[in-house]
């Protein structure tokens, strides 16, 4: 009698197992989950289809922090996107995207929350439970980047396959990230043989020149802004003159960062002589 017991016990802990496990070629890839600006609108998601064939998601539903049932006849094409929006006219606006889905009912959490895929047997079919602490990457919590997969063929809930979009804004209804066939174009902004020195006076070096020169992807932490000057004659860009590079980091990871070259003159520098020998 035990026997049957212990038997019946495994068949019910792996049935409950089987119908809680994910298990889908569509997958949350993108979470914008806290805008910087105009976050009652802008919030968004995007699933992903790994098949090379279109998937039918007729009622279909997102569950969980959100709500949503996809209608009749919604299809998801092979390698491609769906975006479900809280407001999709609003994602229009500011990101040219017009062919989300929703809105949504409810609000995704900035501190992190359950999202479920589920079918129209309500079967889960997919599932991540995104957040803003541990393996999770902060830059996605308010600094205008999405919370991006790394790899579109990637599972869903472990948060080492997530980090955060390349662009201000995400890319709702694209790839997260270019593929190995991109073209990109290679751009240096400091020669690796130059060299700067650190100014820690806290003093502006001036704005009477200014000019954006370019972006940096940094992983940096804090708010912070560093004057450097270089220590050799060459033009950086394009000046001849001494100049002094200002670097300001955001408070988020990963976040564009702009260099800004200002003419001021820096302050002469004092060779220290070595002391004579006792």
């Amino acid at each position: 009698m035990s026997r049957l017991i212990s038997r019946l016990l495994i068949f019910l802990a792996s049935f409950v197992a089987s119908s809680v496990s994910a298990d889908s070629t569509i997958v949350f890839n993108e979470i914008m989950y806290h805008p910087a600006t105009n976050e009652p609108a802008l919030e968004w998601l995007e699933l992903h289809n790994q098949m090379a064939v279109n998937m039918d998601v007729s009622e279909w539903s997102i569950e969980g922090g959100v709500q949503f049932q996809f209608p009749e006849g919604t299809v998801v094409p092979g390698d491609g996107y769906l975006v479900v929006a809280l407001s999709p006219s609003a994602l229009a606006a500011a990101t040219g995207y017009s062919n989300a889905y929703g809105p949504f009912i409810g609000r995704l959490s900035n501190s992190g929350e359950r999202l479920e895929l589920r079918n129209n047997n309500h079967r889960l079919m997919d599932w991540v439970e995104y957040g803003t602490d541990g393996d999770w990457p902060v830059g996605s919590d308010g600094a205008g980047v999405s919370l991006a997969k790394i790899y579109p063929n990637a599972a869903s809930p472990p948060a080492t396959n997530w980090t955060m979009s390349a662009q201000i804004g995400g890319t709702p209804g694209a790839p997260n990230f270019p593929g190995p066939g991109a073209t990109t174009t290679n751009t240096v902004l400091v020669r690796i043989d130059e060299l700067w020195k650190y100014q820690n006076s806290g003093n502006d070096p001036g704005t009477a020149w200014t000019t954006t020169r370019g972006q940096l992807d940094e992983r940096c932490f804090g708010l912070a802004t560093r004057n450097f000057r270089r220590a050799n004659s060459n033009p950086f860009p394009l000046s001849s003159t001494p100049e002094w590079m200002t670097v300001t980091t955001p408070s988020r990871p990963a976040f564009p960062t702009r260099i800004i070259c200002s003419r001021s003159p820096p302050r002469a520098r004092r060779r220290r002589r070595p002391s004579p020998r006792q």
